[in-house]
């Protein structure tokens, strides 16, 4: 990061436990402590990032979009048959499902990293 730029300060304390956490990550990071802050904070800025089961529902509302916009343009054209709708059905899902595989995948390695980084775990029992 470039510092020349960074001309204001704010600090604030935190209790032990919330500071070896924190440092723990940073380290997991190969950060400094006061940068990884900096990156939190400044992040934290730009709102919230959304859930996997939010990504899941996003994805299953656009394939839903994708099926009704077909089907319409279809019908417009009088050019559906069942045969059409169903493959425009199925090739909806195909990738609903696709991208909510991607998505649980990805959830599923964020806690992972998350779990090793404060616990040591390397891999979390699924029931």
């Amino acid at each position: 990061m470039r510092r020349e730029h960074l001309t204001r300060h704010i600090g604030f304390r935190v209790d032990e436990r919330t500071y070896g956490v924190m440092r723990d990550l940073a380290d997991a990071t190969n950060t400094p402590l006061n940068d990884w802050c900096r990156a939190r904070l400044v992040d934290s800025l730009k709102g919230p990032a959304a859930t996997p089961a939010e990504l899941v529902v996003l994805s299953e509302t656009h394939a839903t979009q994708e099926i009704v916009v077909k089907l319409l343009y279809s019908w417009y054209q009088k050019m559906l048959s069942p045969q059409s709708m169903q493959h425009i059905i199925n090739e909806a899902n195909k990738q609903k499902v696709q991208q909510a595989e991607q998505l649980l995948e990805a959830a599923y390695n964020r806690m992972l990293r998350h779990a090793r980084r404060t616990q040591g775990v390397n891999q979390i029992p699924v029931e």
